[in-house]
């Protein structure tokens, strides 16, 4: 069984509870808008999903 992510959940924590949106008060992230940080954690969401998920298969197995 595999972990199953609630992108809702993640957006939840980092739009409504964390407020990450107000990083755009600070010049490094003035640039950034919603619509960037969703897309980031879309597209982070689906190298896990592609890339590192079918790793914990054969990390689940263990040494030989």
């Amino acid at each position: 069984m595999s972990y199953k992510v609630n992108l809702r959940d993640v957006e939840f924590n980092l739009f409504e509870y964390l407020n990450i949106q107000r990083l755009q008060q600070h010049e490094k992230f003035a640039n950034f808008s919603e619509e960037d940080y969703r897309a980031i954690l879309s597209e982070a969401l689906k190298f896990s999903l592609k890339e590192i998920a079918p790793l914990n298969k054969a990390a689940d197995q263990g040494c030989r």
